[in-house]
């Protein structure tokens, strides 16, 4: 079973962001330590959403400035916060860092006490200070202490297949009822929970039911019209 490395581990990638440069003081030493502590264990196990650019960007990163190798596990909300769940329960701690919507977290993880209090790892003054972060901290949950959101991540968006569409022919949503686009779209199923769901609440809101039915479907995690 693999030894986790808390949730300080997440601080790796947050002084990527804010930098670290500056007179030493007291949490110096603590700072130092935990990056020791990281470089020992060799490598950080995270999950993020299916996502090019973050995942270069976080292992080059984690390699150039810390010396980490990172093991990136692709899997939404829903079937990450299960899979956790199942192995908190067995007294396997896998992964080090998450990335969850509140609704998984707070339904299957809390519960059964998997994930700890974040700000207890905090340790750079620069990530303590809500002035340094655009919106200051932002938590989601009630509590403020287990679900933090690092960036701004935008629910509403499209991904496409550039061999197959060009991106001015996907500028609203409702270029989606084109006839060119029929038995080519997919939809994650919102019965997962997660971005599936806020996707299609969004949806539901603004643009009515029948451009989901227009669309897609909920017959498959992933299916096309």
């Amino acid at each position: 079973m693999r030894k986790p490395f808390w949730l300080a581990t997440v601080l790796l990638f947050v002084c990527a962001i804010v930098g670290v440069d500056g007179a030493h003081s007291q949490w110096q030493s603590e700072w130092e330590r935990v990056q020791a502590a990281a470089r020992k264990e060799g490598k950080l196990v995270i999950n993020i959403p299916a996502s090019a650019e973050l995942r270069k960007a976080l292992e080059e990163t984690a390699k150039q400035k810390f010396g980490i190798e990172l093991e990136i596990v692709l899997l939404d909300s829903a079937h990450v916060a299960k899979r956790v769940g199942d192995e908190f329960k067995a007294g396997v701690n896998y992964f080090d860092i998450i990335t969850s919507t509140w609704d998984s977290l707070s339904h299957t993880l809390l519960p059964i006490g998997a994930i700890e209090p974040l700000d207890q790892f905090w340790i750079l003054p620069e990530v303590k200070d809500p002035a340094n972060w655009w919106g200051g901290h932002i938590w989601t949950d009630a509590a403020k202490r287990y679900a933090y959101s690092p960036y701004a991540y935008m629910l509403d968006n499209l991904w496409y297949n550039t061999s197959l569409a060009k991106a001015e022919e996907l500028r609203i949503y409702d270029d989606l009822l084109d006839s060119k686009w029929k038995g080519k779209i997919g939809w994650w199923d919102p019965r997962n929970g997660g971005a599936a769901l806020g996707l299609w609440g969004y949806l539901w809101l603004t643009k009515g039911e029948t451009i989901l039915k227009e669309t897609g479907s909920a017959e498959s995690p992933f299916t096309a019209r």
